[in-house]
């Protein structure tokens, strides 16, 4: 999966391999979860409520959940996707989550996966949609947030870049790396306005 996110930042390198590291927990196993498992709420108000040496354990049990295949169809066709984007074959990792997303239309990390190997293969805008697709199913999801920050930076537009690190600080308050980036756009927002 480290291919897929060269042309990411570091720290969204880091990300993605979170979620290639939740896709091989879960071993392509199908199971019965996703954003609409209900410990999620739970976990959330843990790594919310947590100590910010906790927060990497809640984050990485809530990216299982997310990575978990509502459906043996779907498991086997995202487990393929996957592959095929770790091996930089981003047009046939679209085109077999195009049918994840056929089969599993709310499965949010579906979205995720082909934001990011849109993007990959430069296709912005799609990656933007199913992005924003991706956190209007679970609004909490702050790879999903951190991801759509990165591509508006990318485009210029700083002030929805902030947006979006501000619902993902909403989410996980303790990602070092997105308050660090949302004070820096922070100081350039104070500074432009003295």
């Amino acid at each position: 999966m480290a291919r897929l996110y060269r042309n990411l930042s570091p720290c969204l390198r880091r990300i993605g391999l979170g979620l290639a590291s939740a896709a091989a927990m879960m071993g392509g196993a199908p199971a019965a979860a996703d954003q609409f498992d209900p410990r999620l709420d739970a976990l959330f108000e843990a790594l919310r409520e947590g100590q910010p040496a906790d927060a990497g354990g809640y984050a990485a049990k809530i990216r299982r959940i997310w990575a978990a295949h509502p459906s043996a169809s779907t498991a086997a066709l995202y487990a393929r996707a996957l592959a095929s984007a770790e091996a930089s074959d981003s047009a046939l990792a679209v085109e077999l989550l195009d049918h994840v997303i056929g089969l599993s239309p709310n499965f949010a990390e579906g979205f995720v996966l082909r934001g990011l190997a849109r993007r990959r293969i430069g296709d912005e805008e799609g990656a933007a949609d199913d992005l924003r697709h991706a956190v209007k199913l679970e609004p909490r999801h702050f790879l999903a947030h951190r991801m759509l920050a990165e591509l508006a930076i990318a485009d210029g537009d700083k002030r929805a870049a902030y947006g979006h690190l501000q619902d993902a600080l909403a989410a996980n308050p303790h990602d070092e790396a997105a308050i660090s980036e949302a004070r820096r756009l922070r100081r350039e927002f104070d500074g432009q306005e003295t």
